[in-house]
């Protein structure tokens, strides 16, 4: 038997709770396998929020590794010979189920606790020639994961605070009493919306003069008054210096007018993730990155190194949790089904969970502008609906852009439940990109998709002319 750091190669086994029944049957013998001969470096299960009966397969799955008897049934049932865990083999680390493991775990980020579990051969032993395979299916073959971090500006100051960045956040033991939030994109207005929630004293620093800046620019408009009502906020303003004296933060800042000083007891940085990339020695492995770092992936996700896929944030392309779990049951059939299609995400949307919601799948109009695409914009508030009307919606929109031959090129909602009204614009999409998709069928009134469809007829009325 040898020791873990006599091993030429280590398995990186992960059963995210989206496996089915029979793949855990599957990855069973090969978990075996890897701990009797020592090369299992770690054995994780993830809480991906799906359905319950899913969660106890997997907590069973996870029994049969830890409780004598129940593996010694698992194995009669497999047609397995016995084996005794506790009898051998090398595990360099245990990642047990954990609820927030979820969005990075299950998506093939975060594999980073059981790399350090194994000391300081994850940074050095890789370019002496060993072998880090990841999942092991139909042979020896590998996935490429890494954790996605917070990027952080360079300012005076900031260097040796305690700064929070996102992951911080769901790891902090008590609330603040208050809080500055520099960044007013996706995650700086979702926290900013907890944190304002509950009652925590919540300033928002955004440098650029609206909040959503990737957002359709009507939506993001709308966002950005509704928002800033309610929260203090700072819009065109320049973060200059930081300071921490032990207990609160001075936050030195400059706009149109003037500087200003804002204290806080925590500071959050929320200005963009970039990927970990450079922390794991990936130098060595042959996989190539893009200049912001992220690991170059084809259309079947294969990096440029052989038998290595990678998929998540850590990958280019999209940057959501639901397009890396997509993406993550695409490589699934790869690796166990032999798939040979390349991956196909379909129309991407993307939701901000904020007060109001933001919503989104296709082109936005100044996308569509600057590529000089010939199309119709029609807009409608949520009050041309009587859901709309009923649920006091003041700042709810709906837009819709279609091409000149009525092709649907986009669909960006404001207001309540928008990440549920998105989904029948993403079918459409999908399946029948027009928008007689959107406006040909019966709607239940009073529903909130009425919103939608009074807006699809309005864009169908701009293209009859």
């Amino acid at each position: 038997m040898k020791t873990i750091e006599e091993q030429d190669h280590y398995q990186v086994l992960e059963v995210p709770y989206s496996a089915r029944l029979e793949d855990i049957k599957r990855a069973y013998p090969m978990i075996r396998a890897a701990y009797e001969d020592g090369s299992l470096a770690t054995y994780s299960l993830f809480d991906s929020g799906e359905s319950a009966s899913i969660r106890d397969r997997i907590d069973l799955a996870y029994r049969v590794l830890t409780d004598v008897e129940a593996r010694r049934a698992y194995d009669a049932e497999l047609g397995l010979d016995a084996f005794d865990f506790e009898s051998g083999g090398a595990v360099a680390a245990d990642v047990e189920p954990t609820p927030h493991a979820a969005a990075a775990s299950g998506a093939g980020i975060d594999v980073r606790p059981a790399i350090d579990a194994l000391d300081e051969l994850a940074e050095t032993e890789d370019a002496r020639g060993r072998d880090w395979d990841g999942t092991r299916l139909r042979g020896a073959r590998g996935r490429f994961a890494a954790r996605r971090g917070g990027a952080v500006p360079d300012v005076p100051g900031l260097a040796g605070t305690p700064y929070w960045t996102s992951r911080d956040v769901f790891e902090m033991e008590s609330l603040p009493a208050s809080i500055v939030i520099v960044g007013g994109g996706y995650v700086g207005c979702e926290l900013a919306q907890f944190f304002h929630g509950v009652g925590v004293e919540t300033t928002v620093v955004q440098r650029g003069d609206g909040l959503l800046q990737a957002e359709d620019e009507d939506v993001r408009r709308v966002f950005t008054e509704a928002f800033t009502a309610r929260v203090p906020t700072r819009l065109a303003t320049d973060l200059l210096r930081v300071e921490h004296d032990g207990a609160r933060f001075a936050v030195d800042v400059r706009s149109a007018d003037g500087e200003a000083t804002l204290r806080a007891e925590r500071l959050l940085l929320a200005t963009g993730r970039v990927p970990n990339t450079h922390a794991i020695g990936i130098e060595t492995s042959g996989v190539e990155l893009d200049p912001d770092g992220h690991v170059r992936v084809d259309a079947h996700l294969r990096t440029t190194a052989d038998r290595v896929w990678a998929l998540g944030d850590v990958a280019s392309g999209p940057q959501f949790t639901h397009t890396a779990a997509w993406a993550a049951r695409y490589l699934e059939r790869v690796l166990l089904d032999g798939e040979s299609a390349p991956l196909d995400y379909g129309p991407v949307p993307h939701a901000v969970f904020s007060r109001p919601e933001v919503a989104g799948v296709g082109e936005t109009e100044q996308a569509l502008r600057a590529r000089g695409a010939a199309y119709h914009a029609a807009s409608l508030p949520y009050t041309t609906a009587a859901k709309g009307r009923a649920v006091k919606e003041e700042h709810g929109l709906c837009k819709v852009l279609v091409g000149a031959d009525g092709a649907l090129l986009g669909v960006h909602i404001v207001g309540h439940d928008a990440s549920v009204l998105i989904h029948q614009a993403i079918m459409a999409m999908r399946w029948k990109p027009h928008i007689d998709a959107l406006t040909e069928v019966m709607y239940i009134h009073p529903a909130l998709p009425e919103v939608l469809r009074n807006t699809a007829r309005k864009a169908a009325s701009l293209l009859a002319g």
